[in-house]
């Protein structure tokens, strides 16, 4: 129905947005930069138009996007993964629990996405069978429920997981010797600095020291095949609108160092397995929800993933 559509890459944000000012652009999403002289937010929360855009005849359009980003654990690795005997397997799930909790992605949102998401509580995203929200849809694991209200834990609690993990404020229990944990990244420019001295803040909270190692995406994708990593931030954007294409992102066989599968935290849980072989084929009805919604249980007492957000994209026309 379109005779032609012209897309032109511009390689900075500044002359980028000029030029969508000046009309040369029929649309454009809004950067951080730009963001409090494009959008009021009101004090319920609502995402308006500023006077300025208003005035030029600019409409704002913003959505939930059906993806989820995430900082993903190694089940491969000794210290955070699911490897070992019973004991060691539970250590260090109480650790990937502490973590969740002191990593604030409500915060981060604030911060550096304008508010502009919200802070996940399991992988499916909003708008597809299996998400839930309010109170019901909670990560109980990194929140609890107040006068019917979804708060964050207290670090407290994240403490108290970290010295069960074996590592009391922040050191190991039988060596003394201070927690280091790694983070492989490709954000490594003058603008993900202030992302990064953020994520050192969240680990510093509980007394972990986090070592963050950039490479380039190519390098970086290797090292995620092969393993090679402990922690590591990925996210999946929807191909089809059914959970199967998120809980499939966690199912063993497709594990990334085994089986070169989408899998990339290589988490393996035998009973989750079994449920997502029962449920992928399923018709959506009342059964394949109740499965749905064991698999994200499972999923939150594992914690293979800190769940980072769900965002909400803005556009202007």
């Amino acid at each position: 129905f379109i005779d032609k559509i012209v897309f032109t890459r511009e390689k900075e944000s500044i002359p980028y947005w000029n030029k969508f000012l000046q009309g040369y652009y029929d649309q454009s999403g809004i950067s951080n930069d730009n963001f409090d002289s494009a959008v009021r937010i009101s004090q319920s929360g609502d995402a308006g138009l500023s006077d300025e855009m208003a005035a030029r005849g600019i409409r704002l359009k913003t959505s939930v996007a059906t993806s989820t980003y995430y900082l993903a654990f190694n089940w491969l690795d000794v210290v955070v993964g699911g490897q070992g005997d019973t004991a060691q397997r539970e250590r260090s799930k109480r650790l990937r629990q502490a973590i969740s909790i002191a990593v604030d992605f409500d915060e981060f949102i604030s911060i550096f996405a304008n508010g502009r998401g919200i802070a996940g509580q399991g992988p499916i995203p909003p708008g597809l069978v299996g998400f839930r929200e309010g109170v019901r849809g909670m990560n109980p694991v990194v929140y609890r429920a107040e006068q019917g209200k979804v708060q964050r834990r207290p670090i407290e609690e994240a403490r108290q997981l970290l010295a069960q993990a074996g590592y009391p404020g922040g050191r190991d229990a039988k060596t003394g010797q201070p927690l280091v944990l790694y983070l492989d990244t490709t954000a490594g420019g003058p603008g993900d600095k202030a992302r990064l001295d953020w994520y050192r803040k969240q680990f510093q909270k509980i007394g972990i020291q986090l070592d963050i190692r950039t490479s380039d995406w190519n390098r970086f994708q290797e090292k995620v095949r092969k393993g090679n990593t402990q922690m590591f931030f990925l996210g999946w954007n929807a191909d089809y609108p059914d959970p199967e294409n998120f809980l499939f992102l966690l199912y063993g066989p497709n594990a990334a160092v085994r089986f070169d599968g989408e899998n990339k935290s290589n988490y393996q849980n035998p009973s989750y397995d079994r449920l997502f072989e029962q449920m992928k084929t399923m018709r959506d009805g009342p059964k394949r929800e109740d499965i749905i919604d064991s698999m994200v249980e499972l999923l939150r007492e594992d914690a293979p993933w800190v769940w980072r957000s769900e965002e909400h994209t803005s556009e202007l026309q």
